[in-house]
């Protein structure tokens, strides 16, 4: 689950745990990762219909959160457009030792928690993020 506050070209992400039924089927079906306000960004979701972003975000490493993260397509896209893809310290670490990921390495960017950020999008409007610790990695 996530809260997200928006100011004038400013994003706050708030990262919450929830706890689910471990016999029920995890998938992301009520959020396709792209935010509505702005539609360059990409959260948790990394399948085709995200490769209009220009900036993606893991907010966590559950097997839900990485839905097409593995998929050859993404990274030639993420490889086409030099894009980064922002996650924890230790999330990247993590990440960065699976094998089905090594092909992402190189654009795998930590960032700070509970620390503002700004990023620039594409439109060249620069925009500030917090990444916030919710519990999980």
């Amino acid at each position: 689950l996530r809260n997200i506050y928006l100011d004038k070209n400013k994003v706050c992400i708030l990262f919450v745990s929830a706890s689910i039924d471990k016999h029920k089927k995890i998938t992301m079906s009520s959020y396709h990762g792209i935010l509505e306000e702005y539609p360059l960004i990409s959260i948790d979701s990394f399948e085709s219909h995200n490769y209009t972003s220009t900036m993606f975000f893991i907010s966590h490493i559950h097997l839900d959160h990485l839905i097409g993260l593995e998929r050859p397509e993404f990274g030639k896209y993420v490889a086409k457009i030099n894009a980064s893809i922002y996650m924890s310290d230790i999330s990247k670490q993590m990440l960065s030792t699976i094998p089905l990921y090594q092909h992402l390495v190189p654009y795998f960017k930590s960032v700070p928690i509970d620390q503002p950020f700004t990023l620039t999008i594409q439109s060249n409007d620069p925009v500030q993020a917090k990444k916030k610790d919710g519990g999980n990695i």
